[in-house]
């Protein structure tokens, strides 16, 4: 069912899935604080949602 894709982004499988996410989500969060001191809320969601798009999209492509 493809309308539940996002919660399996978040939703990880095994524990090592969700360290591996965890671990790509804080670095890219901060090289992105680190590239834009002034930043706003509404920033960070676009950020949060781009981060689960590509998430979906390379669980899509690149599956176990």
């Amino acid at each position: 069912m493809h309308n539940f894709k996002l919660l399996n982004v978040f939703v990880l499988d095994s524990p090592a899935n969700i360290i591996v996410f965890i671990t790509v989500f804080i670095v890219l969060y901060t090289l992105f604080r680190t590239l834009t001191k002034k930043i706003s809320g509404v920033y960070i969601w676009l950020f949060l949602m781009a981060v689960s798009i590509l998430a979906i999209l390379f669980r899509e492509y690149f599956p176990k």
